[in-house]
């Protein structure tokens, strides 16, 4: 079941259930039945299909205008340089020592993809002086798309 952690009732509701199933674990456990498991994680909320267009034409543009492929402006620039801390991130392996792991753009949120996205065109702007279009620029977006399809064979 999915709670809203927003709203007094389903928090109330979370609660109560998780008692509900804390109880059943130890009525099981006395009585020696077999045991069982409950799952609990947290939902984030989902970026939009037309952000993820948005980063992409931004990535694909930049490649354009500075020259380099497709692929080196999403790893080396937009995710190692401007975006390290929200792609690359450490967890635990099975012996428990650290390791490091790069996030996919589909895996980010919404507003983790929106500071990723802002960073980026900052970035552009400062250190390039290569505009990158807010999403509402309808205009130059048709522009950075065209300019990318006229060289995806150098991309």
């Amino acid at each position: 079941m999915k709670y809203n952690l927003v709203s007094i009732h389903d928090r109330a509701k979370l609660l109560e259930d998780a008692k509900r199933l804390i109880e059943r674990g130890e009525k099981a456990e006395r009585e020696g039945k077999m045991a069982f498991g409950a799952e609990l994680k947290a939902l984030k909320p989902p970026q939009s299909g037309q952000q993820l267009r948005f980063a992409f034409v931004c990535i694909g543009y930049f490649a354009c205008e500075y020259g380099v492929s497709k692929y080196e402006a999403e790893w080396e620039y937009f995710k190692n340089r401007v975006n390290h801390d929200i792609f690359y991130k450490t967890k635990l392996n099975k012996k428990g020592e650290p390791i490091q792991y790069v996030r996919h753009m589909d895996e980010l949120d919404m507003g983790e993809l929106s500071l990723a996205i802002t960073r980026w065109r900052n970035f552009c702007s400062f250190e390039y002086q290569i505009y990158i279009p807010d999403p509402t620029d309808y205009a130059f977006m048709l522009h950075a798309e065209k300019v990318i399809e006229e060289n995806r064979e150098f991309l």
